[in-house]
């Protein structure tokens, strides 16, 4: 195999330095002078060196998870799945689970959030749930912002965001959070606790939302990445240790450790959700990055995680708007908090309504999948309960039950061959809904448990992908890794 083999997105696999040698880099176009370091030298004193490291396929979708990249993630998983030699890949396929309510198997749900907001209120502060009954006043004389006593950033209530290293009350963001307040917040953490149960993922059912930090802690390629994690595959991670802290459980992935391997240059970090290194709100200009690397953490503008496996991507007009969006950005479902701000002249306060409306982006068109919808509740309301949290507390755990039916990970059924072979093979081939990675990573779950031979696999990956397909069906696992590259390109950039 050509020893350049593209490192994904066009950049190539640099040779392996001499040895004695330093495998460092400059930032691209920075001084050549500073692309190394000679013995003796401490590269890590010079902000502009870069560490060129190997990441695998499932440690790139590790990073991109927890950089809140959940769709393009699940891609990278799809393809580190496709890409192992049939000894691990039949061990892998076993974590594969079923999705009865669309009838496919799967490894996990994206979920996006969007605010569709109506304030009609002409007023700054929309005294969101959660809000005291002393502080809903507005108008002339009225509180119009959080100093004014409303529901502001600095105003602690319980039931926090369960975001490591943000604050306890507050989403990642403020535009949620001055909106949807309580309601957001409490949903947030209880989904965060759901996805530690497994609810929402088993391929990254251990992995939570994180810095991805790139401090190095050890020799380039050992991946002692603190933060972030010492990732050696889909076991537990670092999680949210802040930088600096002591990596995660598992070994480190050194230049040996596998076939699908590739080579990054990033700078020190860390980069966070909403600094340079990442898109979303109040981020600043990028730095210059590996476009591999940059593309696996990089969120569309406007996304902001807020909890592992959920990610903010903005305000629409409508909901039909926000799920284009969502739709376009690969989600799987998507989560709308509907708020109405009125201004009552009545009593001069501010009302505030907010439901939660969760819809199913991968239905068909004739399904009868519907939307799932919240309980209402009333700025006012919920402020005259004697205990407020508890009101905001059980309408979020009787949306939480419902998700949890509609969004299932069972255990796979008993296949029947003669079914497979016949009218579940020739549906996959004509689906073209479905990614063409997530096509074939369930044909390959058939195969690695025996169900269809080799003719039929071969068969299908090249209904299904064309040329591409029937290389990844026949070729050597090393020689898959370009291919993949190609698709998950096309797919998600």
């Amino acid at each position: 195999m050509n020893s350049m083999l593209q490192g994904g997105l066009g950049t190539p696999i640099p040779p392996a330095p001499a040895p004695g040698g330093s495998p460092l880099g400059g930032f691209a176009g920075s001084n050549p002078s500073n692309s190394g370091a000679s013995p003796g030298d401490n590269p890590f004193e010079d902000p502009s060196n870069q560490i060129p490291t190997l990441l695998s396929l499932d440690e790139r979708a590790v990073r991109a998870f927890q950089a809140g990249n959940v769709p393009r993630a699940y891609g990278l998983y799809e393809a580190h799945l496709l890409s192992l030699p049939e000894n691990e890949r039949n061990e892998a396929m076993g974590r594969v689970r079923w999705d009865k309510k669309r009838i496919a198997p799967r490894s996990g749900y994206s979920f996006a959030v969007g605010l569709v907001l109506n304030n009609t209120s002409r007023q700054d502060s929309l005294k969101p749930i959660g809000t005291k009954l002393d502080a809903l006043r507005g108008g002339p004389g009225g509180a119009s912002g959080p100093s004014g006593g409303g529901f502001g950033l600095g105003e602690g209530f319980a039931g926090g965001s369960g975001i490591p290293g943000g604050p306890s009350a507050n989403l990642r963001s403020k535009e949620l959070n001055d909106a949807a307040g309580k309601y957001a917040t409490i949903f947030v953490d209880a989904f965060g606790k759901s996805h530690s149960d497994g609810k929402w993922s088993e391929a990254f059912r251990d992995v939570d939302l994180g810095t991805p930090a790139t401090n190095p802690t050890g020799p380039a390629g050992s991946m002692g990445l603190p933060g972030a994690g010492a990732f050696s595959g889909f076991g537990k991670t670092g999680g949210n240790s802040a930088p600096g802290g002591p990596p995660g459980e598992g070994g480190g992935a050194g230049v040996e450790s596998g076939i699908n391997q590739f080579r990054f240059r990033f700078p020190q970090g860390p980069f966070t959700p909403g600094s340079p290194g990442f898109g979303g709100q109040n981020a600043s200009p990028a730095p210059t990055l590996d476009p591999v690397m940059a593309k696996d953490i990089q969120l569309p503008r406007d996304s902001i995680p807020l909890a592992a496996g959920l990610t903010y991507i903005g305000k629409g007009d409508s909901i039909g708007e926000l799920s284009k969006l969502a739709t376009e950005q690969h989600y799987d479902a998507l989560i709308v908090f509907e708020v109405d701000v009125s201004f009552l002249r009545v009593n001069n306060t501010i009302k505030n309504d907010c439901r939660i409306r969760v819809l199913n982006l991968r239905a068909d068109k004739d399904s009868k999948d519907k939307a799932i919808v919240s309980t209402l509740l009333n700025n006012r309301d919920v402020a005259n309960e004697k205990n407020p949290d508890a009101k905001v507390e059980t309408a979020v755990e009787n949306l939480l039950k419902k998700m949890h039916e509609a969004y299932p990970l069972d255990d796979l059924p008993n296949f029947k061959a003669e079914s497979i072979q016949g009218r579940r093979l020739k549906d996959l081939v004509q689906d073209k809904v479905r990614s063409k990675l997530d096509l074939l990573c369930e044909v390959e779950l058939y195969a690695s448990r025996g169900l269809i031979d080799d003719k039929l696999k071969l068969a299908a990956f090249e209904r299904i992908a064309g040329p591409d397909g029937k290389d990844l069906a026949t070729a050597p696992p090393e020689e898959r890794i370009p291919i993949l590259e190609k698709m998950i390109q096309r797919q998600y950039d």
